[in-house]
């Protein structure tokens, strides 16, 4: 057997295995307490009290956010301890996208595993938690409430409807996913233009009720409540942007992609996207 860790190890089948198989999981504990996965997805909370961090092996851990004290040196610093630490490993390989829900008390996470899934985001109560010292790696652990699966790509970004009743997916896949959330059920699935893989999400515009209609000019019916954005802004991996209307179910090419300086040269994917509702203007941001 040759664990993950960089240890050899032959292990007896019989009961003292299991004390091995601890002292095992213990060391991998502090080695990666040492040596630290890359931070593949980030977030705070929408009201500041906490923060998220995915990492390359889809683990999750979720802090508190505490003030600094007031002072006139500059800021050291600060280790939250392990007691506070929440860690969860919802995915199988890198967790590529983290969001809060407007409560701040449940996490979206999305993995390259093709998979969504919904996490607790409670922190423990310190006056509760037995102390530990600074060099401990105990921490709390939680596990997903909920999974969504239904992609086959990697899952690059994600938007929460409303309160949280329901959640959008983009993929390179090529899909943009609605889901009811409660029952763990996929509603719709838009394809992208030409098939292209999805790279970031943005809400559009907010939806006019009164004189809405399609391409042949007949009234669109009032969308379900968890349209409120029925438009959603799509970076695309060739470099153009599309506008997803849930509605009617649509996609089309809103920014064609930049023309190629030369025919050996390709584009970059829109990896970011940002609207201002009130200027209405849409920023793109690119790897290139």
């Amino acid at each position: 057997m040759r664990p993950s860790v960089g240890i050899v190890c032959v292990l007896p089948l019989v009961r003292p295995f299991v004390h091995t198989f601890s002292f095992l999981v213990s060391y991998a504990n502090l080695k990666n307490s040492l040596q630290p996965q890359r931070i593949t997805a980030f977030d705070v909370s929408p009201d500041s009290t906490r923060f998220a961090t995915g990492f390359l092996d889809g683990s999750v851990f979720l802090y508190p956010i505490s003030a600094l004290p007031t002072s006139s040196h500059p800021p050291q610093s600060l280790t939250p301890a392990p007691s506070t630490r929440v860690v969860a490993r919802p995915h199988l390989s890198t967790t590529t996208h983290l969001q809060f829900f407007p409560s701040s008390r449940v996490l979206l996470s999305a993995g390259a595993d093709f998979s969504l899934s919904i996490l607790p985001a409670d922190l423990p109560d310190p006056s509760t938690t037995p102390s530990t010292n600074s060099s401990s790696t105990a921490s709390v652990r939680i596990t997903p409430v909920r999974t969504l699966r239904g992609h086959t790509r990697p899952i690059t970004a994600t938007l929460i409807l409303g309160l949280g009743r329901n959640v959008l997916s983009a993929s390179l896949d090529g899909t943009l996913k609605l889901w009811d959330v409660s029952n763990s059920a996929l509603l719709l699935s838009i394809p992208a233009p030409g098939a292209q893989p999805i790279l970031s999400l943005v809400f559009g515009p907010p939806t006019e009720h009164e004189h809405e209609h399609d391409s042949d000019h007949n009234p669109i019916p009032d969308p379900p409540p968890y349209h409120e954005h029925a438009t959603i802004y799509a970076g695309l991996q060739n470099g153009s942007v599309a506008s997803f209307d849930l509605r009617t179910h649509s996609a089309r090419i809103l920014v064609p992609p930049p023309a190629s300086s030369s025919p050996t040269t390709t584009n970059g994917g829109v990896s970011s996207l940002a609207y201002n509702e009130q200027h209405h203007l849409l920023a793109a941001g690119s790897s290139r």
